[in-house]
């Protein structure tokens, strides 16, 4: 996972490329591909989906190390996920702030 946070889009999208056209099946390939399709910049990437394969793949009972890293990118993907809808939520509030400034300050006039 850390060479793949560390690769260029190009790098990613090729990685990606590759491990759809490999043949999978083992547990460390399920996760592998779970785990790139989280990682952003490339054709792949959908962390929603990747949340539900990295869930899928803990209920199948792995390996406990391959479990504790699933467990650790779903806690990842979820507080990135919170953090998205605090900024959404912050917005809208500016823009009510804005907008009431807006008006008081067309009743000002």
């Amino acid at each position: 996972m850390a060479q793949a946070m560390a690769a260029s889009p190009a790098a990613r999208e090729a990685q990606w490329q590759a491990m759809r056209n490999s043949n999978g099946g083992t547990e460390s390939w399920e996760l592998r591909t779970a785990l790139m399709q989280s990682i952003p910049d490339h054709s792949g990437y959908d962390p929603a989906a990747a949340r539900r394969r990295l869930k899928n793949f803990l209920a199948h009972d792995p390996s406990p190390d391959l479990a504790a890293v699933a467990r650790v990118r779903i806690a990842d993907l979820d507080a990135v996920n919170a953090c998205h809808e605090e900024v959404a939520d912050l917005r809208r509030r500016v823009t009510q702030v804005v907008e009431i400034e807006r008006r008081q300050g067309q009743e000002r006039r």
